[in-house]
């Protein structure tokens, strides 16, 4: 029985994934690009289920082994509707992909850097459908627009100030598609940039990075402190040797004791962490706060930095204006919106992407 309902889940999810992120119908011409940092041994069973359910649709369906040559794959690509990525932790070419879409410009064509391919995916973030996530987002960035304030408290320790102002600008990743950019999955989060950020950060849920880690990326809660004034770290501690020699190596890159984003992440599929590094564990539901590479849109961020990091803290309790919008399970918002109410920020690869 159970296994049967895990089926149904799974069937579920490939459809999401199918008919809600990617958009296909019948006739699409889908190119599914396989990173070398994929096994295919290991996610054959589920590369295959997808590639059936959507032949079922009527659409034609290739896969592609991905390369480090964009221009080795360009004559390929330019004959698909919906170019699809599948990677581990790093986007494959994409900068050349942003920069194909741009140089050849084609309304029905879609492209997207899917990470962390894998069962866990589809039994995490992809049970969610796309239009939940967009309700909620936008109901969180209606508040967050035009908020002065945003603070984090936890039990275990974390108390940070975070000043915001009309100005922010917000990244909305709900996996919204468009034919000028990469979209990218899995989807669920609100970021910005600010270099107003106080106080304490006691993680409590995990790591995400753009280069790597050792050892579990899972952090125990109460584990790891991070003081931060005005946007700079001033102390990281930890209990963990192997944590503490990482983070203290992280920080001493120039530029990476900056806080270059603070991130909320909304999907509530993602409920389980998964142990190792991943943009699953980054899409839980809660506050993450990213070191290093800004993510800034507008330009507001006067530094630059190779690296990123991601710590997360999904049990604080978060107050916009000193109204608690997360208890650290669920969000308190009103998701009954007028259409057209918010403007949705234009939607990009994260910066922890690349």
């Amino acid at each position: 029985m159970n296994t049967e309902a895990n089926m149904n889940s799974l069937q579920r999810s490939i459809d999401i994934l199918l008919r809600e992120y990617l958009l296909v119908d019948q006739g699409t011409r889908l190119l599914f690009l396989i990173s070398p940092e994929i096994s295919v041994q290991t996610e054959a069973e589920i590369i295959d289920r997808v590639v059936k359910r959507a032949i079922e649709f009527g659409v034609f369906v290739e896969v592609a082994q991905g390369s480090s040559d964009f221009k080795a794959l360009e004559h390929l690509i330019i004959g698909f509707d919906r170019i699809v990525c599948l990677n581990r932790n790093r986007a494959q070419f994409s900068d050349e992909l942003d920069q194909f879409l741009i140089s050849n410009p084609a309304a029905h064509r879609r492209a997207y850097q899917i990470f962390d391919f894998s069962a866990e995916l589809l039994d995490g973030p992809l049970t969610i459908p796309k239009d939940e996530l967009k309700t909620l987002n936008n109901a969180l960035l209606l508040q967050l627009a035009a908020a002065k304030s945003l603070r984090a408290s936890s039990e275990e320790g974390t108390e940070l100030q975070i000043q915001l102002s009309a100005a922010t600008a917000w990244t909305n990743a709900y996996g919204e598609s468009d034919s000028s950019y990469v979209a990218v999955l899995p989807a669920g989060e609100v970021n910005t940039y600010t270099s107003k950020v106080s106080g304490k950060l006691c993680a409590g849920g995990a790591i995400n990075t753009n280069f790597g880690w050792s050892g579990t990326p899972i952090l125990p809660i109460g584990n790891t402190e991070i003081e931060i004034a005005n946007g700079r770290v001033i102390t990281a501690r930890s209990s963990s040797y192997l944590v503490q020699q990482q983070l203290e190596s992280f920080f001493s890159v120039p530029n990476a004791d900056r806080v270059g984003e603070v991130g909320i992440g909304t999907n509530a599929g993602a409920r389980r962490l998964v142990d190792f590094v991943s943009h699953i564990n980054e899409r839980t539901c809660g506050l993450h706060i990213g070191f290093g590479t800004p993510v800034a849109l507008d330009g507001n961020a006067n530094y630059d930095c190779p690296l990123h990091l991601d710590v997360m803290c999904p049990g604080a309790h978060l107050f916009v204006d000193n109204r608690r919008i997360y208890d650290g399970k669920a969000f308190s918002l009103d998701l009954d919106l007028p259409d057209g109410l918010t403007r949705i920020p234009r939607v990009r690869s994260l910066v922890d992407t690349r």
